[in-house]
């Protein structure tokens, strides 16, 4: 087996990307929201009107940036490189959190389109993500069971999941029941799914706030994480 990563050089490297996270961030939010008032968006109350298909090339790169960031750490970790090397694991770990920007903003741009507000704009963004989600998680799931697929290209890391498990992956709740996943890039989705949960509630109150109101709500959502 590859030898594993040090804690003492994680916890340096969490610490380190903790505070590239909380000094980008801001920018970030502070751009989201001054690019909704320079296309006429209403941040006061109202339908909020985003920026169209093809003028965002700002969400290609980061996009760009953290399908590079995962895919640099998955090959290294596949070739062995990544276990003897904490810094590839925390390249991985900063491209999935660019991916959850990427993905709130433009979940943020999608609700704003729609145009509608209240439950009807719950109802119509749950249903969507829903369906966008689970239909293939679950086909993943099931062709894992039958086929006996391993959760990552490691052959020690082969499981004999249990029913809880089981049912706990179908839900996309395992990170909550504490069950492994049935294959390692279900690790994310539990994640994302209880994201969503709250982003239109996040939404309604980001129409309502100005870039600073934003920024200060980043910085108090940060430092709890941190104290976690």
């Amino acid at each position: 087996s590859f030898p594993t990563r040090r804690s003492s050089d994680l916890s340096a490297l969490k610490e380190d990307e903790e505070r590239l996270f909380i000094t980008l961030m801001p920018t970030i939010t502070e751009g989201y929201a001054s690019s909704l008032q320079q296309e006429g968006a209403s941040v006061a109350g109202g339908p909020v009107n985003m920026l169209q298909k093809g003028e965002s090339p700002n969400l290609d790169l980061l996009r760009t940036v953290a399908v590079l960031s995962v895919l640099i750490d998955h090959l290294a970790a596949t070739f062995g490189i990544a276990q003897r090397h904490a810094n590839f694991w925390a390249l991985g770990r900063w491209g999935v959190l660019l991916f959850f920007v990427h993905t709130s903003l433009v979940l943020m741009m999608s609700m704003g389109r729609l145009g509608l507000s209240g439950w009807q704009l719950h109802s119509t963004f749950y249903i969507r993500r829903f369906f966008r989600i689970y239909p293939l998680s679950i086909a993943v799931i099931i062709l894992v069971l039958a086929a006996r697929i391993p959760p990552t290209s490691w052959p020690d890391d082969i499981a004999h999941p249990s029913l809880g498990g089981i049912i706990s992956n179908l839900f996309l709740c395992q990170n909550l029941t504490r069950q492994p996943d049935l294959i390692g890039p279900l690790w994310s989705l539990p994640y994302e799914v209880q994201m969503y949960l709250v982003l239109p509630v996040l939404f309604i109150f980001v129409r309502k706030c100005t870039a600073g109101s934003l920024a200060g709500l980043w910085y108090g959502a940060a430092g709890v994480g941190i104290l976690q």
